[in-house]
């Protein structure tokens, strides 16, 4: 009876894989080997794909890593269109094919080129640039490196230039000093603030060119105790210029700007702020420019924004003559009815002057005149007089004056307590009689003040 896997070949399957384990691997067309261990579903490829030699071409990447830096072209012309019509798709702006109404960067145009197909715009070059991830992301992208050599080129050209120059410096005789010179100058002569010693050297004229100042390095010494220097153009023995006058008149130095400033123009407050003076050229140009408008109304050509020079010109002009009439017609006046010596500056000057000096009104308050000004002499009342009035005067037999007592709400003599301005004092008689009356009062008042109460009702019924 025959059973499955059992016969007279069933043996031989099992020599069969034996031999097959022994076979060499396939060898592709490509010359590669064929991997035995990779799925069929993997390895063959669908069948609308053309055949090549190797067997996983479908499963490879054909992308191109070779990425060539590609940027748009800055500066080319739009590609010329000989177009006459309006074409379908175009801008209805401009007529261009390579973008919409809404993307137009023309200005828009009163009848679009839709409706008057005049002046079709040329089609611009858009190229397709393919970048990578990285090439996305390169802030150097686009870069051409070509157009650094032209500041190379300039750099180098300068460079050259500047040698050129100073060719004649170096060569010159009088670049260097003498040996004679640096031989007389010991160290032992040379100050702190000069450590190359070349104070010794003749440098009383400071009126010398940049060529005379600088050393040449063939002069050193071959101790090394000198060096090559360029003399310092400042002298430092000088003082700093807000240092050199400290008085409170003088100007005051502004650090901010490193300038001097004078009282007149401003000051610096307690933050340190310069705060400046207002002047008065606001109101000179209100004025300026009010009598421009005057001027304006008067049919004249004159306006300060137009032409300032010329209205301030014509306007100091018509003042020139409006002050030379009024001159003419006061001296008319003055002709006429005399008082030109109020109006004579000198005078006033002189009287001025004469003011200056310390005299004193006299008893009836009266100023000295122009003539008595100029024979004035020292006056002859004491001046530490409080008023203009004559003290220590007493009239009618008094010995106080007027106000110096009160009483009754009235003012009298405290010589004779007398309420009468024009009365003759008695001496103490009236003040005398004032204080028996005042006395003879209070004894009144203390008796009513005393009498009993018994007495005053029968009194009371009496009456």
């Amino acid at each position: 009876m025959y059973t499955r896997g059992r016969g007279k070949g069933g043996r031989g399957g099992s020599n069969s894989t034996g031999h097959r384990g022994k076979q060499q691997p396939e060898v592709g067309p490509d010359g590669k080997e064929i991997n035995p261990y990779i799925p069929r579903y993997i390895a063959n490829a669908p069948w609308y794909l053309e055949k090549s030699d190797d067997y996983l071409e479908h499963q490879r990447s054909h992308k191109d890593d070779d990425f060539k830096g590609e940027w748009y072209d800055r500066g080319k012309k739009p590609i010329s269109s000989d177009a006459t019509k309006f074409r379908k798709g175009a801008c209805k702006n401009c007529g261009s094919m390579t973008h919409k109404a809404t993307d137009c960067l023309e200005r828009p145009r009163k009848i679009g080129a839709k409706y008057r197909p005049v002046d079709i715009s040329n089609d611009e070059k858009i190229k397709e640039i393919k970048t990578t991830w990285d090439s996305k992301r390169d802030r150097w992208n686009g870069y051409d490196a070509n157009e650094y050599k032209k500041v190379i080129e300039k750099f180098e050209h300068d460079e050259t230039q500047k040698a050129i120059l100073e060719e004649p410096k170096t060569n010159s005789p009088t670049d260097t000093i003498p040996e004679e010179n640096i031989s007389n100058t010991s160290p032992q002569r040379l100050s702190k603030d000069d450590e190359y010693g070349l104070d010794s050297l003749d440098n009383d004229d400071d009126d010398f060119s940049e060529n005379e100042i600088s050393l040449d390095k063939g002069s050193q010494k071959k101790d090394g105790a000198l060096a090559p220097t360029t003399r310092s153009l400042r002298v430092r023995e000088d003082k700093a210029r807000y240092l050199q006058d400290l008085s409170e008149d003088a100007a005051v130095f502004n650090p901010k700007s490193r300038t001097l400033r004078t009282e007149e123009e401003g000051s610096i407050n307690d933050r340190g702020q310069f705060i400046r003076k207002l002047t008065d050229k606001a109101e000179e140009h209100k004025m300026y420019t009010q009598l421009a408008e005057e001027a304006a109304e008067r049919g004249e050509n004159v306006h300060m924004e137009k032409g300032p020079t010329a209205s301030l010109l014509l306007i100091q002009k018509y003042q020139k003559e409006k002050k030379e009439s009024h001159d003419k017609s006061q001296k008319v006046l003055f002709d006429k009815y005399g008082g030109s010596e109020h109006f004579d500056k000198n005078l006033k000057e002189k009287k001025g002057d004469l003011l200056d000096d310390h005299f004193e009104y006299s008893q009836e308050c009266e100023s000295p005149s122009t003539h008595e000004l100029q024979n004035l002499k020292k006056p002859e009342l004491e001046r530490n007089s409080k008023t203009k009035y004559k003290e220590d005067n007493y009239y009618l037999n008094h010995t106080s004056v007027w106000g110096s007592y009160w009483e009754d709400f009235q003012w009298g003599y405290a010589c004779c307590h007398s309420l009468v301005k024009q009365s003759y004092c008695t001496g103490n008689h009236l003040e005398k009689l004032h204080s028996s009356f005042a006395r003879n009062e209070n004894i009144k008042s203390k008796d009513l003040n005393q009498t009993p109460l018994s007495s005053k009702r029968k009194l009371g019924d009496q009456n």
